[in-house]
């Protein structure tokens, strides 16, 4: 993932996967840069105070923030918590998020995926800082994999759109 930050105008960059991965950062447009984690970052959104990093990686699931004043990492959102989805215990949410969604209220829109091989329900979360709710589960068969790998809007209507979907933001 390469982005932009509108903010500062770093870059950004996250490569690699598995055991290989790097999140690197330029505040130079590109011409040196500097190690930030090896963490396995793949989506990305950005406000005045931090940097929301969205992870695929097993044992780091869920959203990360990056302080910016700090310069440290806190998980700020992990489905597979039971205190956001009381109602559904029982139920194994998790999985990978490729793209994610900040919008100006604050609060990000997050799918999570599935891979074939996994067990959990691929779904969509909204929220911020402590309070988070699921929007929608995925039909989500053993055996099979689904994802949302993009996410944009709102457009001037307050649509939401993703391949398949789309929400209206209320």
């Amino acid at each position: 993932r390469v982005a932009i930050d509108p903010y500062t105008q770093d870059v950004w960059l996250t490569i690699g996967d598995s055991k290989h991965r790097l999140m690197l950062r330029s505040e130079d447009h590109g011409v040196t840069w500097r190690e930030i984690s090896r963490n396995q970052a793949t989506a990305v959104a950005f406000d005045e105070k931090g940097i929301y990093w969205g992870m695929d990686k097993i044992g780091m699931a869920g959203v990360m923030r990056y302080d910016r004043q700090t310069e440290k990492f806190k998980t700020v959102f992990d489905p597979r918590e039971t205190r956001y989805h009381p109602e559904h215990l029982g139920t194994n949410y998790g999985g990978s998020i490729y793209d994610m969604l900040r919008l100006d209220s604050g609060e990000l829109i997050v799918p999570f995926m599935k891979y074939a091989d996994q067990d959990h329900v691929a779904s969509v979360w909204m929220g911020k800082g402590e309070q988070w709710r699921l929007l929608m589960t995925l039909d989500s068969e053993q055996g099979k994999g689904k994802a949302i790998s993009s996410i944009a809007g709102p457009d001037q209507q307050g649509w939401v759109y993703w391949p398949d979907y789309q929400m209206k933001l209320q």
